[in-house]
């Protein structure tokens, strides 16, 4: 492998390529978040081992410096990507600072879910992003330690250039088309019907153990009255599903199937 003046240049491939999805493998919906997912981005950050946060932030930070660093977000320039679980909690994070010349990429995946494919994906969709906004290049930094951020830019076709315990990937994004930008359009709609679909099923499974946590003994005697309501949202009338529980020496518990 070539040397230049104490720095590694890996060879960079000429295609540009993504991720295709063949077989049993399911894809991984990418979510693209906004400013009210601040609190979620902070317990992921926290969920992440002290070595794995270093290897994210290059350097080790303690919890107070992550919160403030997702207080700086900035989600009217930079974009911010998740994979959320079943339970609707952020298991793969990225963070795609934009300015005139680059985007720059971090990417974070909770331990208990690597190996599939989460990183890849917030990596092409951080991709399809950038390219769509007109931006020529993608770059990450990392440390030489991090193997899995190496495979995932050597993957993308990155040129990674090492220097010390240091690594630079680079990206030359080709011009954005009418059918990227359709695609990308389509990506984020079907994540967001993903996203809606878990958050039903775990307003049910609320429900089912309010429902449960109502019988104090087993010859309570309890009403369960089922309403529906709407609520205005951003994407049209919403119905809903309201529950109100009446037991004895229980009183009144009321969930509300609509996100406040």
């Amino acid at each position: 492998m070539p040397e230049q003046h104490g720095r590694q240049r890996y060879p960079k491939r000429t295609t540009f390529r993504k991720r295709r999805w063949s077989g049993m493998n399911a894809p991984v919906l990418v979510a693209h978040l906004g400013a009210t997912c601040r609190d979620a981005l902070k317990k992921h950050f926290a969920a992440l081992p002290p070595e794995d946060r270093c290897l994210r932030f290059c350097m080790a930070l303690n919890a107070d410096a992550v919160v403030a660093y997702v207080d700086r977000i900035d989600f009217a320039r930079d974009s911010v990507f998740g994979v959320h679980d079943d339970d609707l909690a952020l298991i793969g994070v990225a963070h795609v600072a934009i300015d005139e010349s680059a985007a720059e990429l971090g990417v974070s995946v909770l331990p208990t879910h690597r190996d599939r494919g989460i990183g890849g994906a917030l990596l092409d969709r951080a991709i399809e992003h950038a390219r769509n906004r007109f931006v020529p290049a993608l770059r990450m930094h990392c440390l030489t330690r991090n193997p899995t951020i190496m495979h995932m830019a050597r993957r993308s076709g990155m040129d990674i250039v090492v220097d010390g315990d240091e690594a630079d990937a680079h990206l030359t994004l080709p011009p954005a088309t009418p059918a990227s930008i359709t695609g990308e359009v389509l990506t984020d709609s079907i994540a967001l019907f993903d996203y809606s679909m878990k958050q039903q099923v775990a307003r049910w499974t609320r429900i089912s153990k309010l429902l449960t946590a109502a019988r104090p003994r087993q010859t309570a005697l309890f009403i369960v009255r089922l309403t529906y309501a709407s609520r205005r949202t951003a994407f049209g009338s919403s119905p809903g599903l309201r529950v109100l529980i009446r037991a004895p020496d229980v009183g009144d518990r009321q969930t509300d199937c609509l996100r406040r």
